[in-house]
């Protein structure tokens, strides 16, 4: 019998919940929670036009950011604890619909009295006969922190290809 009058108490439940959103839908007012999860740093300038334009055409919605590495926020909008995700993803999944919002560079900097900013430096100047442009062969010696688990599998496979962070003196956990 309790789990009979448990399953009618969890529709009863989701009815009255429901109530608000019935009613603003009926009064033609878009109302509710919007939950957002995302990688830090999107320098994306159309996520900002997107959320500011959002919130002027739906002023009843507030808005709730989270702030996750890249494989957490997909799986956030997967067990649907997220409505909405921005960030990168190694492989398509099914169950998710993809829109593409931008394109990010990664780009390796160093400080100015760094040896390896030396070595590049001559590198640019070339030698007779060769290519006088970057070549990533220069930081298959250079110490790297990894990302960890959270690492995309193009980085990791650009890695391998590369030669890059041989040698590893620490992960990043987060």
């Amino acid at each position: 019998m309790g789990v009979a009058v448990l399953a009618l108490c969890r529709d009863m439940a989701g009815s009255v919940m429901a109530m608000p959103l019935h009613a603003a839908a009926a009064a033609g007012r878009v109302e509710g929670t919007l939950r957002l999860c995302m990688i830090p740093d999107v320098a994306v300038p159309a996520v900002d036009e997107a959320i500011m334009q959002f919130n002027s055409a739906y002023p009843a919605v507030s808005l709730h950011i989270d702030i996750a590495p890249w494989r957490q926020t997909i799986e956030a909008v997967e067990r649907g604890d997220a409505d909405i995700g921005i960030t990168c993803d190694d492989i398509r999944r099914q169950s998710l619909r993809y829109v593409t919002i931008g394109q990010e560079a990664q780009q390796l900097y160093c400080v100015d009295k760094a040896p390896l900013l030396a070595r590049l430096a001559a590198a640019e100047l070339g030698v007779a006969g060769e290519e006088k442009r970057f070549a990533p062969r220069y930081f298959t010696g250079e110490s790297f922190i990894l990302t960890g688990g959270d690492e995309p599998r193009e980085l990791r496979d650009l890695r391998a290809v590369t030669g890059w962070a041989r040698v590893c003196p620490g992960r990043w956990i987060h």
